[in-house]
Order: C-alpha cells, then sequence, then structure tokens
C-alpha cells in the first residue's frame, strides 16, 4: 500500500529530523461503557505498537489454539506476535530479522510440512521475503526461492494447478504475476496478464459460478476483472462484466464478499486520492449470479472520501450479518474517522455509526483491519494496523468484544 520514491524522501526527512522520535501529539481512543468493544491495547508489547504497520495478519503460527498476529512493517523490522490464549502477546524474538520496504502478507503452508509460512511482498527495494518453517512456529528467511521480483503491493494465494501447494499471485507495479509452486516453496513465474497501471492489492474468487478461481485487480487507474479461462490462462473481460469497465480510480483495497446476501461474490473497492485526482468515494458492485456487476454504490453506501486503504466485512454488531469496518488515513495529514464502522441494514446498505456502540480512534493512519478473537471467548476482537505519521501517531490498536453481561444494565 504502497509508496512512490516521494513519501520515501519524505519518510527519511521526518526520519532524520527526529519527529518519528517525538510522539508529541498521541493518538487518542474513545471507548464508551455502551462500546461492544473493550480497548485492550495493554495486551501488546509497547515496542510492538508504535511502527509503520502496513499490513496484519492473524493466523495459529505455532498451533496452540489460539490466534496469534504477523505484521509487515514499512523500512522496519517485521514482527511476530504470539498470544498466550488470553490476548496478551509477546514478540518472538527469534523471528529472523530484516528491514525492508514491506508491505502485504501471505500466510500459509507452502513447503508442505504441515506448518506455516510466511511470505510478505515488498515494494521499492523489490526483493520479495520467504519465512519458511524449520518447526512449528519458527522460521528460516530466504530470498532466493522466487524466480521473479518486481514492485509489488499485494499478494494473495492459492492451488492454480491443483499439484503441489499453493502457488502465488503478486500485484505489482507493471506486469502482474502467477508463480507457481513446486511444493518445496519455491516459485516460478508464469504469465498473468498484461498491465501498465500500478496495481495495489489482488483477490481471489469465484466471479462466475463455474467452480474456478478468478482474479481481481485493484489499480492506480482501472481496476481488472480476470477471468479464469482454465489451464492457467486469465483474460481481462472487465468492460463486458461491467458496462464500461470500473471508473479511475486509485484503489488500495478490492475486496470480494457476498454483500447482498444471494450466494455470489460481489465486489467492494477501497478507495483514495493521494497521487491521483480521482474520486476517493468507496465503491460497490453487486453480481447478477453469473459473474456480470452492476455498481450500486449510491444506494448501498454513504458519500464519503475518507482515503480507505482496507475494507473488511464481519458482523461486528452481532445482529447476524456482516457489516463493514474500513481503515482510513491522509498520510501525515489529520485524518477524519480513521476505522469507520458501518453496520449493514440486513440487505447490503450500509450506514456509518457514530454513536458509542463503537470505538473511536483519532490520530492515526489506519492501514489495515484484523477481525479473529483473540482471547478465544467466543467474540470477535479488533487489532488495528497504523501507519506512521508525523506527529508520531502510529499506534495500532487492540480492541477485545465486550461480552453483552458487561453493558449497563445487564
Amino acid at each position: 500500500m504502497k509508496n512512490y520514491k516521494t513519501l520515501v524522501i519524505v519518510f527519511l526527512i521526518f526520519l532524520f529530523s527526529g519527529a518519528f522520535c517525538k510522539r508529541t501529539q498521541e493518538s487518542s481512543v474513545s471507548n464508551s461503557p455502551q462500546s461492544l468493544f473493550n480497548d485492550a491495547s495493554q495486551l501488546l508489547p509497547e515496542e510492538a505498537r508504535y511502527r509503520m504497520c502496513m499490513d496484519a495478519q492473524s493466523i495459529d503460527l505455532d498451533q496452540d489454539g489460539d490466534m496469534d498476529l504477523i505484521l509487515a512493517i514499512e523500512f522496519g523490522e517485521n514482527i511476530l506476535l504470539i498470544n498466550d490464549g488470553s490476548g496478551t502477546f509477546a514478540i518472538d524474538q527469534s523471528f529472523p530479522k530484516s528491514k525492508r520496504d514491506s508491505e502485504d502478507i501471505a500466510a500459509a503452508d507452502f513447503n508442505l510440512d504441515e506448518a506455516i509460512d510466511i511470505i510478505i511482498v515488498t515494494e521499492d527495494d523489490q526483493i520479495n521475503e520467504s519465512y519458511l518453517s524449520n518447526s512449528v512456529g519458527k522460521f528460516d528467511r530466504r530470498e532466493d526461492n522466487i524466480s521473479d521480483h518486481g514492485i509489488t503491493n499485494g499478494v494473495a494465494f492459492s492451488d492454480f494447478d491443483n499439484k503441489l501447494g499453493p502457488d502465488l499471485v503478486f500485484a505489482n507495479k507493471g506486469e502482474n504475476f502467477l508463480l507457481l509452486n513446486d511444493g518445496k516453496a519455491n516459485f516460478k513465474k508464469v504469465f498473468l496478464n498484461d498491465n501498465t497501471d500500478t496495481s495495489q492489492d489482488v483477490e481471489l474468487g469465484d466471479l462466475d459460478g463455474d467452480g474456478d478461481l478468478d482474479i481481481v485487480i485493484a489499480n492506480e487507474g482501472k481496476n481488472q476483472m480476470l477471468i479464469n479461462q482454465g489451464q492457467l490462462k486469465f483474460q481481462d473481460e472487465s468492460e463486458t462484466r461491467l458496462a464500461g469497465g470500473f471508473p479511475l480510480t486509485e484503489t488500495r483495497d478490492i475486496d470480494l464478499f457476498d454483500i447482498d446476501g444471494d450466494g455470489d461474490l460481489d465486489i467492494f473497492t477501497g478507495n483514495v486520492r493521494l497521487f491521483h485526482k480521482y474520486d476517493a468515494q468507496n465503491r460497490i458492485y453487486i453480481n447478477d449470479g453469473n459473474g456480470f456487476f452492476t455498481e450500486e454504490t449510491g444506494n448501498r453506501l454513504p458519500t464519503d472520501s475518507l482515503n480507505t486503504f482496507d475494507g473488511d466485512f464481519f458482523d461486528f454488531d452481532r445482529d447476524g450479518d456482516s457489516d463493514l469496518v474500513t481503515a482510513n488515513g491522509n498520510l501525515w495529514a489529520n485524518a477524519g474517522r480513521t476505522y469507520t464502522f458501518l453496520a449493514n441494514d440486513g440487505n447490503g446498505k450500509f450506514t456509518v455509526l457514530e454513536d458509542e456502540s463503537v470505538p473511536r480512534v483519532q490520530g492515526v493512519d489506519g492501514f489495515d483491519v484484523e477481525f479473529a478473537d483473540f482471547n478465544n471467548d467466543g467474540l470477535g476482537d479488533l487489532y488495528f494496523c497504523s501507519r506512521g505519521r508525523k506527529d508520531g501517531g502510529n499506534t495500532d490498536y487492540l480492541f477485545i468484544g465486550r461480552p453483552s453481561s458487561q453493558f449497563p444494565g445487564k
């Protein structure tokens, strides 16, 4: 997610001026007794919270039955946070140290040894990082197992050839890659599609209901729907499956989810206005069941220009339908609602919650949202991954779901 060299230069200016060492304007959170979540950020190690977090992934790394966290840190050491089962986290100091322009995370058993491996893609330095398990929860770092590198901002995985474990898709500046796994986590590129835009994110799903995985690409320009033709061939059918194709947007997040509850995958795009003068309105495209889409943003989302870097669907208000939380930021400017909670009316129309049922976070740039049960109590919890700013307000947050018995009057 994803910078140009301009942002790198600005970052270095702030770094050497000492701006990142001075948390002169701390981030803040408002958490009411009426909130669905308790602020439990004190359960995070202090040294893990004040970093340039670009992406977070929740997964059980050590196979002990609870959800741990992987943090991709821009221009810093990536972090593994190991959960003790109660939602209290400690940094895994044995994780290999590397400082790169880390952007996005894929975690799966890539070398087929029944333990989780980690791929972290990088942007400016163009060296993607592989952390392969040598035992459960322990890793060796490799940088020679991926045949081709690029300016990579996003990664997704699935077993496309149904042979030797999860393969990779890289979203790059320019040509995007499909990389096939040999079963030992060595990856070799095959052609995916022509692309001249800067791609920021990639998502996989069966758009047309034919039983195989298609690919959607988030671009700084026009997004793409790549429809699986079989035999590892994909065709850009954006112009035919969405009338006129996608509009020009600077999209940082693209998600596939059944927004209207009819059993097929719809598309959500989180958009920004940073390097291009495109409309930053987030958008929704509804699937007709056969992989043809109609934009229904005006009927389903409020008007906004929040600069959304991530959006995730889950039932945060516990009413049986999936809501939406977005991570927003302006990169060193004062953002509005850093993390926005949008409640689903049950029919796929979303309204911003401004009441005290959800926490309000200010003073950070939100980059990722993770929803998981971190303390094993059966309720969903939240991890907010935030990127650094010149005032030092780059704090990550942990919110634990509050049992209904703790609400006033219960």
